[in-house]
């Protein structure tokens, strides 16, 4: 490609790991960072050595222009953010799950040693999750009735405002599996269809969700699941988040969470 000059914009210059920041400055200055080789095999000694860290940076540096959402000199362009936290109650049905779910690790706890213990509570906190989403995203079922999740109820709840307001919303969740479940429910709520992105979406897919999300015809909601919204989706006409920042417009971010024995478990 020729040109007189390249610029390159990103919200997220390291997306994984060290490689997304070769593959921009080999395309804004080639052979600045060398070789992808030799750059990956740079990379491999930084764990050990982090002291060559700031070799790295006193090269990139003159080429990089970094702006932060705190920064005094841009924070008056930016639209006003309002994060609320809504508190959802567990249903007789999540209470059983949640609580035989602790149990069960207590017991398993004290049975096991060293690195065994760690992931049983790992495991665990996701089975949490699960629970506090949907009972049946736990159980593997496929009903997903309303009346069984107090985050379905309070998710009902803030987008029937919403849609009185013909407003827009993006709803994130950790897990792909219960996005099409959301989308469902959802399409119920605002009498319309919305979108979901995850994983599993093709490229060209989500490019087209993007332009018809952000187009004149009204459409109320996308669903997200929260890996495939770390690639730089641009969604500025959502006026809420249920559960992330950004927006043209004045932004409300909602984090629906349970009361429980371990609070706060996110959708």
């Amino acid at each position: 490609m020729k040109s007189k000059m390249r610029i390159a914009m990103t919200g997220t210059p390291i997306e994984n790991d060290l490689t997304n920041l070769w593959s921009l400055f080999d395309f804004l200055n080639h052979g600045l960072l060398g070789a992808s080789k030799e750059f990956h095999e740079f990379c491999k000694g930084l764990e050990e050595h982090p002291e060559k860290y700031a070799k790295l940076k006193s090269m990139i540096s003159p080429f990089m222009l970094r702006r932060v959402k705190t920064d005094k000199n841009i924070i008056s362009d930016l639209p006003e953010k309002v994060e609320m936290l809504d508190y959802a109650a567990l249903s007789r049905k999540q209470t059983v799950l949640y609580r035989k779910a602790v149990s069960d690790m207590e017991k398993r706890v004290l049975e096991a040693e060293g690195i065994e213990r760690r992931g049983i509570v790992l495991g665990t906190i996701t089975k949490l999750k699960q629970i506090c989403n949907h009972p049946d995203q736990y159980l593997g079922q496929d009903d997903y009735s309303p009346a069984d999740s107090g985050k379905f109820a309070l998710l009902k709840e803030l987008c029937e405002t919403i849609y009185e307001k013909r407003e827009r919303v993006i709803v994130f969740t950790q897990f792909k599996e219960i996005t099409e479940y959301l989308a469902e429910y959802l399409t119920g709520i605002f009498h319309a269809k919305g979108y979901v992105i995850h994983g599993g979406t093709p490229v060209k897919r989500r490019t087209e969700i993007v332009e018809k999300f952000q187009g004149e015809r009204y459409v109320p909601f996308i669903v997200l699941s929260v890996k495939a919204a770390g690639t730089g989706l641009n969604l500025t006409k959502a006026n809420h988040v249920i559960h992330s920042a950004g927006g043209i417009r004045q932004l409300k971010i909602r984090r629906p969470t349970v009361r429980s024995v371990s609070d706060r478990q996110k959708m």
